[in-house]
């Protein structure tokens, strides 16, 4: 296959890149294909790692603020007088975790 002029790249649409892609794969060898669909696998098992990294960093930082939120009305609550029970039960703490910050 012909070798592209740089420049068609910088100006092309997304469909004329995809054409271009498919006509560069379609000139494959088996063996050239094989690995190509190899390297495919790759990138898209990468992606998927990434992803779920992501996904736990996200549920990571809810939870802990979650927990600092319930910490934080728990400390309120302490003020105000009410009972370890009800903080636990308003907060949804445990009696040990409300007892720390008092």
């Amino acid at each position: 296959m012909e070798e592209i002029d740089p420049h068609v790249f910088e100006v092309a649409d997304e469909g004329l890149l995809e054409l271009i892609e498919k006509a560069r794969v379609s000139a494959l060898s088996p063996e050239e294909y094989a690995r190509y669909e190899a390297e495919l696998k790759i990138i898209g098992d990468e992606g998927s790692v990434e992803a779920y990294g992501y996904d736990r960093g996200v549920d990571d930082g809810i939870e802990k603020g979650m927990q600092k939120r319930a910490e934080e009305t728990a400390r309120r609550m302490i003020e105000r007088g009410f009972s370890i029970d009800d903080i636990a039960f308003c907060t949804g703490l445990t009696q040990a975790e409300v007892e720390k910050l008092m």
